[in-house]
């Protein structure tokens, strides 16, 4: 929710690892509808950014820290790849670089 305080668990946005299993409360998937090269912008991830116990820092939140570029990572797809994630993970979209259009089609899953 908005107005929980940045670095408070967040039940709705979880990701747990208890005794082997693996469980995360809302999971994303991506299908690409298009090629996505290195360089072309679009989705971005911060691996293993679902393990964190602290807060992320603003700007690397944002994506405006120079110093936390090296963490960002974009996959390159082919059109029909799937990309899975957990909602818990710090991930978003940079600036579309490439001259063809993006094309995704998003799909959220929640518990009821």
């Amino acid at each position: 929710e908005p107005s929980r305080p940045q670095g408070v668990f967040n039940p709705e946005l979880q990701y747990r690892c208890v005794h082997g299993q693996l469980w995360t409360s809302l999971l994303a998937a991506s299908v690409q509808l298009c090629d996505h090269q290195p360089g072309d912008g679009g989705f971005c991830i911060v691996r293993g950014s679902h393990k964190l116990n602290l807060p992320v820092p603003t700007d690397f939140a944002d994506g405006v820290g120079s110093a936390f570029a090296e963490h960002i990572h974009h996959p390159a797809t082919r059109a029909g790849d799937v990309v899975l994630w957990s909602e818990a993970t710090v991930h978003g979209a940079t600036p579309w670089r490439a001259e063809r259009e993006r094309r995704v089609a998003i799909y959220r899953f929640a518990p009821p």
